[in-house]
């Protein structure tokens, strides 16, 4: 027995795990930015961020084994400003080395200027260099910034692009650049926003929104353009007596929900907005694992880093 055990020896370092083993450690620092998410901005979770990229960016420069598992995911998530966008980036070896593991682009634009012309167009150019590229978020775009992407943009598409977060009122401008987008996420969609009109027309596509004020007006609107929706994120509270909630039950192939909870008197509890998102998603002909969302939010620390999450058993 003693030589049976001595024979099954454990790893002696991380490099003889297994890739699997290995990536599943990093997932304990956890990115906890997601495209369906209620009104997150880029200051959100930057402590999480910055620790994960930390452990990624020192795993990443060990050796050639653990390079060639975490560099990919150090730079899978490009976060950017102003300044991020140089001509000596696009004429260096970055752009064969490390393009191509940018997923997803985010960047501030808040103190972008309208004079700033060449920037758009580098912040362009670097965005078009991206093979792989499936999501971009914009925080913070100006309306006085809308002139110049107008014109930066003409002609323009970015045709890998299917997670899109840009704010409601940029829709006309915006939405035609990106016409194979299934998920679209703004800080606030109302019933009569201009960015559903834009959605219908430009993203054809369309299964996940994020950013809804729930309203009966809204909803009945949503039922009539995209039916088809199966991932939604509602970023307004719910009160307790709202029966708006009972109207999502005509999109069926519903398979995630996104709540926001608040502890006030006057809103659903954080019990309430389970059994009722579960009821829902139980009620959905989706064949896909159901998922509840739900973002604890107060007036002083704002949202949870992260969410809890529960996932909801298929009817039997």
């Amino acid at each position: 027995m003693p030589d049976a055990l001595g024979s099954l020896s454990a790893p002696t370092s991380l490099l003889e795990l297994p890739t699997e083993l290995l990536v599943e450690i990093v997932s304990y620092h956890q990115d906890p930015f997601t495209f369906i998410s209620p009104l997150l901005r880029p200051e959100h979770g930057v402590q999480q961020r910055q620790d994960r990229l930390q452990v990624l960016r020192s795993m990443s420069q060990s050796c050639s084994r653990l390079r060639s598992i975490f560099l990919p995911l150090l730079w899978e998530r490009f976060h950017g400003s102003e300044h991020s966008f140089q001509e000596r980036y696009m004429d260096s070896d970055l752009k064969t080395r490390l393009f191509p593991f940018i997923k997803s682009v985010h960047v501030s634009m808040q103190h972008w200027l309208p004079t700033q012309m060449k920037t758009v167009f580098l912040f362009l150019e670097f965005l078009r260099a991206l093979p792989n590229l499936v999501g971009l978020q914009i925080h913070y775009l100006q309306s006085d910034m809308m002139p110049i992407m107008m014109y930066a943009l003409k002609d323009v598409v970015f045709p890998t692009v299917i997670a899109l977060g840009v704010p409601d009122w940029s829709a006309q401008v915006l939405f035609k650049s990106f016409p194979n987008v299934t998920t679209l996420a703004c800080p606030a969609i109302y019933a009569g926003s201009i960015a559903l009109p834009a959605a219908k027309i430009h993203f054809p596509r369309l299964e996940a929104l994020a950013g809804l004020r729930l309203s009966k007006e809204l909803i009945n609107g949503l039922l009539r353009d995209f039916p088809a929706l199966r991932d939604m994120s509602i970023s307004s509270t719910i009160a307790s007596e709202s029966t708006d909630l009972s109207l999502l039950k005509g999109f069926r192939r519903l398979a995630r929900l996104s709540f926001v909870y608040e502890d006030l008197k006057g809103l659903l509890s954080l019990d309430a907005l389970i059994n009722r998102g579960a009821e829902l998603l139980r009620e959905s002909d989706s064949s896909e694992a159901r998922v509840l969302t739900l973002w604890s939010y107060n007036v002083y620390e704002g949202f949870d880093t992260f969410p809890r999450v529960v996932s909801v058993a298929l009817p039997r």
